[in-house]
């Protein structure tokens, strides 16, 4: 599933109650003294957290989906030569009528970010050609880096292939089509974004729980995107 923001977690009242309960379970099972997990939040402790959080990254980084062995001369989804974009389908784009949140929100996906609905004006496109009148049908597919990368980064590797990243809007679109995609992998659009806090955030499509959501994130040094993410690109 995609990343959750760092936000989230931190004003998260469920997920510090769940951890919480869940870290004292096993406090109290192995008999460790409270003097032991309070000194987590005080100087003495930083480094112990720290372990934690490499652990925990790097348990998480094993559940990510592993590299499809490629045939040889092949392409492991169109039995092709072209190794650089996965193709899927082609998609029509309404750029004149964007959707409100409440579609987003419950209508074509099961939930979208809350933030959505504040910052969707502030969206700035990474494309001078992109589209903001008229319809427009063209094919969309991915680029897969599987690796952690930046945004920067993963925007040079899709200029490289002579493709374009998908806007917020196309990304949508696409998602609603196509709806069991981002139940295989998180699908990140870097075509258009909005600037906060020096973070540069664009739409992700993935599930939580089972549902279809349409998220806000970014890649950066701190927090790259994963290596199982699909970077949304169009002809």
């Amino acid at each position: 599933m995609g990343k959750a923001h760092p936000s989230d977690i931190e004003s998260g009242v469920g997920f510090l109650g769940t951890f919480l309960s869940t870290l004292m379970g096993f406090v109290r099972e192995n008999g460790v003294p409270f003097e032991a997990i309070h000194r987590l939040g005080r100087a003495g402790g930083r480094q112990t957290v720290k372990k934690i959080v490499d652990l925990a990254y790097a348990d998480w980084q094993a559940e990510q989906p592993k590299p499809i062995e490629l045939p040889q001369n092949g392409h492991p989804y169109r039995g092709g030569g072209d190794l650089s974009v996965q193709w899927i389908g082609e998609v029509e784009v309404n750029y004149g009528v964007r959707p409100s949140f409440d579609d987003l929100n419950g209508k074509w996906f099961d939930w979208a970010n809350n933030r959505y609905r504040d910052v969707e004006p502030q969206f700035r496109s990474e494309r001078a050609d992109a589209p903001t009148t008229g319809i427009e049908t063209t094919r969309y597919g991915y680029v897969w880096l599987n690796r952690l990368v930046k945004d920067e980064e993963a925007l040079e590797e899709i200029k490289g292939r002579g493709v374009k990243p998908a806007t917020d809007l196309e990304t949508m679109t696409y998602g609603k089509k196509f709806p069991e995609e981002q139940r295989k992998f998180p699908v990140v659009g870097l075509g258009s974004f909005f600037k906060s806090g020096g973070c540069r955030y664009s739409a992700v499509l993935h599930w939580s729980d089972r549902e279809r959501g349409l998220d806000l994130d970014w890649g950066s040094v701190a927090y790259p995107w994963g290596g199982g993410c699909r970077f949304l690109v169009r002809e």
